[in-house]
């Protein structure tokens, strides 16, 4: 009986489109330090639209949990897609530590952005 609710609710989910409507965006290969200042220009223009389309998938997946009805949107569908939101912050913060990393010792001035907060979900 469970596995035919969270069947039902999967199809459901995925002919409704939500959630399932915003794209993730490819991992960025961030390259060691030396790889990186042979093409600075190349690699700041790769980090750019990676953390754009970060943004943009968790700003999809906000504005999909708010289609959805919000705090109001079925349980399924609000924990699916507050964890692609919150996953999507995860990431990005995980990789903008990376990129501290390795682009800090070439231009001390460039921090990665900061990620977005994510959504807590209530216990």
């Amino acid at each position: 009986m469970r596995i035919t609710k969270v069947l039902c609710g999967v199809i459901l989910m995925g002919c409704s489109g939500v959630g399932f409507a915003c794209d993730l965006p490819k991992l960025l290969m961030i390259p060691s330090t030396e790889k990186i200042a042979e093409n600075a220009q190349s690699f700041y223009a790769e980090w750019t639209a990676y953390k754009t389309a970060m943004e943009a998938y968790g700003t999809c997946a906000r504005a999909a949990l708010d289609a959805a009805g919000g705090d109001r949107a079925p349980a399924l569908t609000r924990s699916v897609l507050i964890k692609r939101h919150n996953d999507a912050i995860n990431e990005l913060t995980v990789m903008g530590k990376l990129y501290d990393d390795r682009v800090r010792p070439l231009v001390k001035e460039t921090p990665a952005p900061a990620a977005d907060v994510p959504i807590e979900l209530p216990q």
